[in-house]
This record gives structure tokens, C-alpha cells and sequence, in this order.
């Protein structure tokens, strides 16, 4: 008996010793369908783990010869799209471009914008260069739109705006991303690899690799089931992968999961918020990326199965993919990189384990043709131990996320990795620095200033100091430690994310200013402005809502002649336009280099993935191009017609939709933008550091336009943080009814920007060249031919009638008259005097969605 076991057994070995397993192609740089695709059984198809159905489907040695897997087409660190940095190259500027300070208030050309603010706000204007009126605005675009548009004043395009503008059209690039491309391929991805995985069961049944086997293809049912509710799944698997979904449904907290030994996590975690609420798409993709980005396993944990994620990476590289999948793509591996490479530029690459490393190390220790048979190799598996507790996982294909991460042992491994934010990395460091050396005393609460001081911000640095100074004696030199390391941080770490890029422009924004900036810029109140808008950027870039609105169609008849566009200035600093207009085109260009261009469509799609890649593409140029008029202006050269242009036209259909909603909007026209608590940061205290945005406030800037000294009016974020002791953090809705109540109150800082008095006062601009209209409250009017009331009258004119000032203006009997011409439908021409007055004419200026159609981004 004992020798019919043994012949059996032999026999078995010989069977798995001559297992011969497909290998993918190599992925290239970009990836593109493969000719050579074989034909497969559709995913959908359960394979039965039997071994007569697994020898069934498996190809004869004669067609399938044996070969060596190719390398991991998964490269850490490799650029997401290789871009061409635009660096502003300065120079002194101009005395031209200067505005002496303090200013005389005499000087200012349209002083009557300035009606609304009081003495003391008038006196911050002359002495600064710039006051802020806390006016609370709903967009930045109602800011553009009702001073520069409607009524014709120079308008002033912040960094602000566009910090907003960008992180709209990104939100609304990331939804239709995960919906159109990355869900359905990381649904195809673990499809594949369970279904190879189930075919190793098998060849190890009764072997001591069956159960890790097992406990993979469990792992993967759970992501695919939480990918695709109605995914099936294997019989064998169905009890283990059901326990594991219903645990993750549940949410109760903290606990050890039910099928991976040695794991804990809080299930609360999978909970879908923000832009995942409301789209069971979405919410199944977020609680299957969910489980593949937390669920770790460690590599030799007691009582677990270390060798899982060896098995799971051998699938990965070993399964094919159907080659019915949309792609072309013919291996798995090839669509995870794909999918990784993405979501590591999106959400940053952190340190740790994952397949890249794995497959990196297995070829040294197994040899790039291992099977699963070769997984049993005891000695070899204790070598493979033995480098990964010593082997950093940068040299087995990963790279450092920053210099600042400490050296740590990395011994759990994730399917997909983890993310690496910089930002909350940098505030956990100062917080946990502080906690070991603060004195006795007061313990300073985390603040969002820790991070500009660490960026660089000289006015967030000087603002905690005098805070808690005293309490907190080696917070300079916390801070001097990190901003150094920051420093030395390479450009390509800088631009490996997109929050790494965001923070890199904010770095740009606090930078203290030298001679080449104008002085209102070298000034400590404009230190603190750009506090306010890097702060509110990042919040921007934190937000985890996004509220997508339709595209607007205008049906009413536009006037064949429309006013020019007003004077507009752009804040001169031309870095931050250059830096997140790399960030934009790297994003667009790195998706279509993959092949991720969305869901083919006969009919044009506003919202889809391909035109919002199209979209961000362009806003990139625009926003390059602004940088350019930023330089433009530090060299004092002037800006003209075109360029007042460009920067009066809507940044990125994303931010006109959002116009066009307001314009629409009949309840609620000052509806607040979207807003919600960014990052909770508890600290020793157990409090929670809570951030927030407000509306926008109004800023009155003087520039130089023409010769004369203008006030140009802009926005600029409201910036709100506090120290939350309540159980539930705020949302979006309380945040919303706080604000409307006037229950919201702005951190001291932020507070000293402005005064809380003053009010906005619109005044209307008449301008040789713009078309205006006549208002119901001009009633009956008269065109004279000559300036004066006693004037012979030329022509009787009506509401809605429209003219266009040809010449002017000219002083009579104390009014002020401009020469202008009656547009009628006849070939008649009326030409004639008419009287200054702000309610009796409105300005005609085209629709915001005809700007953005017009303006060539070319």
C-alpha cells in the first residue's frame, strides 16, 4: 500500500514539474492592442476546480512551449507623462510696471468703485497696493463676470481663481476616470487573476500551498464582488468571500477581518462619501479599490499564510486577459500597471510592498520561469524572507515617495499600495515633533499653518511663533529642519503626483517676494494674502465632493455687436501659473498615453472622459499662457485687447458650467460653492483640526492700465479653520447652515485681512467702443445732437434699444455726455449725445460660453 502512495505521489510531482503557464508580453511605453491576442473563454465563465476540467483547458506543451516570464511591466517612479517644464525667467522689472506706495486715493481714474468702502478701507488700498472686502461671493466666476463683464471695471485674475478652477475640472476628470476606465479594467484584472488563481488549485490539492492558494483566490473574490455585485463566484469560494463582503457592509469599526489572519482594519473606511454617494458605480469601485489598497498582508505573521502575495503576484504576471476586454491588452500585469501608474500619480506613490516589489525580488530568488510548484521551495522561501526584512523596497523597483519618509520596516504587502500624501505626512511630523519636546504648559493645537510654514511661508511661521512661542521653543527649528528637506526634494518627486504638484505651486505662492515683484508684493499684508490663497487651494485640492452639472444651452439671440473686453491684470506671479499648468497637461497627456480615453460614444459627450481630458488639456495652455502675462507684466511691458481677453475668459468648461448653473439658479443665485471638512488631524489631545472654505471675498487691487492708476477688482478664498470637539466632524450641509447663519468665524489671521465693514458698490464703465443698452428705468429718452439737455433732439429712444459710444466724454451743464450710435436694423445712421447715467443703460457683453469659444487657445 505504503509503495502505490509512493508511485502516486512520484507521479504527481513529475505532472507538476511539467506545468507550463502563458506569458504575457512585455509592456511597452504605451500601451496598444496586441495582434497576437489569444482566444479565451469570457470572463463571466466559473471554472470548475476540479483536476479533469483544469487538464481539459489547459493547452498541450506542443503549443503552449515553456519561456520565462518577461519583466514587470510596472516601473515605480517613472514619469506619469515626460512635459517640458516652462520656468519664468526673471528679470528687474520696468518702472513702468510700479505703482508708487502708498498711493493718493485722488489718483485712482475710477475711484467710484470704491464708493462702498469706508475711510480706513480706502487708506489700506493707498498704503498696500490692495484692500479685501469680505463679501462673501458664490464664485469667482460671479466676481469676473459682474465687475469686468456687466459693468465693464478692470478685472484682477488670482492665483485663487485659478487654484479653483482647476481643481473643478479635475474632479469632474477623475469621476468619468474611474467610471469609464478604471473600474472596468481593475474588474477585468482580478477577474482574470481568480480564475488563474483557482487553476493552481489543482495541481497543490493536499500540497501546503492548497490553502494559500485558496485564501488568494478568496481575496480576490472579495474585491471582485465589492468591483461587481453581481459577479459570480466560484462555489468553493463563495462562504469565505460572502463573510468578508457582509464584514465590509457592516462597517463596525475595528476589527480583524474574518478572512485574513493577522489583519485588522476599520471597517468604517468603506464607506462611500463624496462624489461616491450618489452612483452605485462609483460605490462599488470605491469599496473594491478600498479593499485592495487597505487589505495588507504580512509576510510572516504567525498564523498567516505568507505566501499569498507570492501566489497572487504569480498570477498577476501569469493570467491572461480576455481578449474580448475593450483594451487589447493580452496580460493582466499590463492592465494593473496601468491602472497603478495612474492612481500613483493621482494619489502619490507611499512606501511599502506590492506585486512591482514582489515580482522584482521573486525573479532573483526563484528565476523568472517559476511556477506555482516552485512557490514549495522551503529554502527558497526562507531566502525570500530573508531579503525582504533587510531589503528596502526601493531597490526591488520602488522609489522613495520623499526624503522626508523615515526609514521603516515594510513587511506588510498590498495589491495596490498605498497612497502618500506629502501634506499629511508633513503635518503628522511637526505634530508628533511637538508632541516629544513642547514644554510644560500649554500644548499648541495642530494648525493648516504647520504646513505653509514647512513650505515656506514666512507669514505662517511668524503667526505661530506669536501664538505659542513660549509654549512650543523648538518649533523654528522643527520647522527649519523640514523646510530643508523640502528643499532638496527633486523636481520629479515634486511633479511624481498631483498633490505633490499642487503643494510645489503653493511653495511658489508663499515664497517671500525680492525686488523683482512689485512692492505691494514685498509687503508682510501681502505675505499673509498669499496665505489665505495657498490655504484655500489646498482645500480645494482636499475637497472630497464635486457637484457635476450639466452643460448649459443658451437659446436667446446674442446682439451681432458686443462690448470689448475691459482692462484686466493677472497676479504677477508667474510661477505658480507655470506649475500647475504642468500639472494639468501631464495629467491629460499621461491618461492618453495609456490608452485611458474613455467609453467610445456616436455622440459627443460633455462629461465623458475623452472631452474632459480634451478639456484639461487646453486649460493647461490657458493657464500656461497666463503665466506668460504674468512674466509680461513683471517686465513692465503692457498688456493689450488680446490679453485682457484671455484672462477675462472662463478658466475650463468645468468652472462655466458652474457659471451657467448660477446665472440659472432662481431659488438660491448666491448659493454657496461646495464645501467640506478637507482632513481631520487628531492630536495628542484627541482633538480633531478641521479646514473649510467660505465664499468669496472681494479684492481691490491698484494697477497700472494705459498710463492711469486703476482699481482692479478679483476674488480670493475665505479661509475658515477650527479645533472640532464634537464626535462627528462637520459636513457640507451644517458647514453650509454655519456660514449662512454668520456662525462661522475665520482663524485671527485670516480675520486681520480685511476689515468687517464696507460693502461692494458696482459701478458701471463707459468706454469708447462698448455697446450698451437702454434700461425700463431710462424710460423714454432722448439722442440729442449736441451735448446738452437744451439740445435739439435727434432721435426718441426706448427701453432695450442699444447703442455704442463712438467718442467722448465731454463736461455740460454739470453732466457728462458721450458721443455714440443708434444700432438698428436699418441701413439708416443715427449718431448723437447722450447723458451719463449708471440705472439708465446696462452694458451688452456676451455670454461667458461664448468667450470661451471665441478666445483660440492657440
Amino acid at each position: 500500500m505504503n509503495k502505490t502512495k509512493a508511485i502516486l505521489v512520484t507521479a504527481l510531482l513529475l505532472i507538476l514539474a511539467c506545468q507550463v503557464i502563458p506569458t504575457p508580453p512585455a509592456l511597452k511605453t504605451t500601451p496598444r492592442s496586441s495582434p497576437t491576442t489569444p482566444a479565451l473563454a469570457s470572463p463571466e465563465t466559473t471554472i470548475a476546480v476540479t483536476a479533469a476540467a483544469r487538464a481539459a483547458s489547459l493547452p498541450t506543451a506542443e503549443t503552449r512551449p515553456p519561456s520565462d516570464l518577461p519583466p514587470f511591466p510596472y516601473q515605480a517612479g517613472r514619469p506619469f507623462a515626460e512635459i517640458q517644464s516652462v520656468e519664468w525667467q526673471p528679470g528687474r522689472p520696468a518702472q513702468s510696471a510700479e505703482v508708487a506706495l502708498p498711493a493718493s486715493v485722488e489718483q485712482i481714474a475710477n475711484r467710484q468703485v470704491l464708493a462702498g468702502l469706508t475711510l480706513r478701507q480706502q487708506a489700506q488700498l493707498a498704503q498696500n497696493g490692495f484692500v479685501i472686502l469680505h463679501s462673501q461671493e458664490a464664485q469667482f466666476s460671479a466676481v469676473r463676470e459682474r465687475v469686468a463683464l456687466r459693468f465693464g471695471q478692470p478685472y484682477f485674475l488670482t492665483t485663487d481663481a485659478v487654484y479653483h478652477a482647476l481643481d473643478l475640472t479635475l474632479d469632474e476628470l477623475l469621476a468619468a476616470l474611474e467610471k469609464e476606465e478604471l473600474h472596468r479594467r481593475m474588474t477585468a484584472v482580478v477577474r482574470a487573476m481568480m480564475n488563474e488563481t483557482l487553476g493552481y488549485l489543482p495541481l497543490a490539492q493536499g500540497g501546503e500551498l492548497e490553502q494559500e492558494i485558496h485564501l488568494a483566490a478568496a481575496y480576490l473574490g472579495v474585491g471582485l464582488r465589492l468591483l461587481d455585485p453581481q459577479a459570480a463566484i466560484n462555489p468553493i469560494l463563495e462562504s469565505a468571500v460572502n463573510a468578508q463582503v457582509a464584514q465590509i457592509s457592516e462597517a463596525g469599526g475595528l476589527q480583524e477581518s474574518v478572512l485574513i489572519p493577522g489583519y485588522r482594519d476599520d471597517f468604517r473606511a468603506y464607506q462611500p462619501g463624496g462624489r461616491y454617494q450618489d452612483d452605485p458605480n462609483l460605490q462599488a469601485y470605491y469599496r473594491g479599490m478600498t479593499w485592495f489598497e487597505r487589505a495588507a498582508f504580512p509576510i510572516d505573521a504567525r498564523g498567516a499564510p505568507g505566501r499569498v502575495p507570492l501566489i497572487l503576484t504569480l498570477a498577476l504576471r501569469r493570467a491572461p486577459m480576455d481578449e474580448a476586454f475593450p483594451s487589447g491588452s493580452s496580460a493582466a500585469a499590463q492592465e494593473w500597471a496601468i491602472v497603478r501608474e495612474t492612481l500613483a500619480f493621482l494619489r502619490g506613490a507611499g512606501p511599502g510592498y506590492g506585486p512591482a516589489e514582489y515580482a522584482a525580488l521573486m525573479d532573483q530568488i526563484y528565476g523568472r520561469g517559476v511556477t506555482v510548484v516552485g512557490l514549495a521551495d522551503a529554502g527558497k522561501w526562507d531566502q525570500f524572507l530573508r531579503f525582504v526584512r533587510e531589503m528596502p523596497a526601493a531597490q526591488l523597483g520602488g522609489s522613495s515617495t520623499s526624503p522626508l519618509a523615515a526609514a521603516q520596516p515594510l513587511n506588510d504587502w498590498r495589491f495596490m499600495g498605498q497612497g502618500f500624501r506629502l501634506d499629511h505626512f508633513i503635518l503628522q511630523s511637526l505634530q508628533q515633533e511637538k508632541a516629544k519636546s513642547s514644554a510644560e504648559g500649554e500644548n499648541p493645537p495642530p494648525s493648516s499653518l504647520d504646513l505653509m510654514a514647512a513650505l515656506g511661508s514666512p507669514a505662517a511661521l511668524d503667526i505661530r511663533q506669536k501664538a505659542f512661542g513660549a509654549s512650543d521653543p523648538s518649533y523654528p527649528e522643527r520647522v527649519a529642519h523640514l523646510s530643508g528637506l523640502l528643499a532638496s526634494q527633486r523636481a520629479e518627486d515634486w511633479f511624481g503626483s498631483t498633490g505633490n504638484s499642487w503643494l510645489y505651486s503653493f511653495r511658489a505662492q508663499v515664497a517671500e517676494k525680492d525686488e523683482r515683484y512689485p512692492a505691494m508684493m514685498r509687503s508682510s499684508s501681502w505675505a499673509v494674502k498669499d496665505l489665505n490663497s495657498a490655504l484655500g487651494g489646498w482645500v480645494s485640492l482636499r475637497r472630497e465632493t464635486v457637484e457635476t452639472l450639466p452643460a448649459q444651452e443658451t437659446s436667446a439671440p446674442e446682439p451681432q455687436l458686443v462690448s470689448g473686453a475691459p482692462p484686466a491684470y493677472v497676479e504677477p506671479n508667474p510661477e505658480v501659473f507655470y506649475r500647475l499648468a504642468r500639472l494639468a497637461t501631464a495629467f491629460a497627456e499621461g491618461l492618453d498615453q495609456r490608452g485611458l480615453t474613455g467609453v467610445f460614444s456616436t455622440t459627443p459627450n460633455p462629461t465623458g472622459l475623452k472631452q474632459l481630458t480634451l478639456d484639461l488639456l487646453d486649460l493647461g495652455d490657458r493657464i500656461q499662457r497666463l503665466g506668460d502675462l504674468a512674466a509680461k507684466e513683471l517686465s513692465g511691458a503692457a498688456l493689450d485687447a488680446d490679453d485682457w481677453a484671455l484672462i477675462l475668459a472662463p478658466l475650463g468648461p468645468a468652472e462655466e458650467r458652474l457659471a451657467a448653473s448660477q446665472r440659472a439658479s432662481t431659488g438660491n443665485p448666491l448659493q454657496m460653492p461646495p464645501v467640506a471638512t478637507m482632513i481631520t488631524l487628531k492630536d495628542a489631545n484627541g482633538k480633531d483640526l478641521q479646514v473649510a472654505l467660505g465664499g468669496v471675498d472681494r479684492i481691490y487691487v491698484l494697477t497700472p492700465v494705459g498710463g492711469e492708476l486703476l482699481v482692479a477688482q478679483g476674488g480670493v478664498f475665505s479661509f475658515y479653520e477650527f479645533v472640532n470637539t464634537l464626535n462627528q466632524p462637520l459636513g457640507d450641509n451644517e458647514w453650509r447652515k454655519m456660514l449662512a447663519n454668520n456662525q462661522a468665524t475665520p482663524p485671527e489671521w485670516a480675520a486681520a485681512l480685511y476689515l468687517a465693514e464696507g460693502n461692494a458698490v458696482d459701478v458701471l464703465a463707459f468706454r469708447i467702443g462698448d455697446v450698451y443698452r437702454l434700461t425700463p428705468a431710462a424710460g423714454q429718452l432722448n439722442l440729442r445732437v449736441e451735448p446738452g439737455r437744451s439740445s435739439k433732439a435727434a432721435r426718441r429712444l426706448y427701453p432695450g434699444d442699444i447703442f455704442q459710444i463712438l467718442a467722448g466724454p465731454t463736461r455740460q451743464g454739470g453732466s457728462t455726455w458721450w458721443y455714440v450710435r443708434l444700432l438698428t436694423d436699418g441701413a439708416e445712421t443715427i449718431e448723437g449725445w447722450l447723458l451719463e447715467d449708471q440705472q439708465w443703460y446696462e452694458r451688452v457683453w456676451r455670454p461667458s460660453a461664448s468667450i470661451y469659444q471665441e478666445i483660440d487657445p492657440c
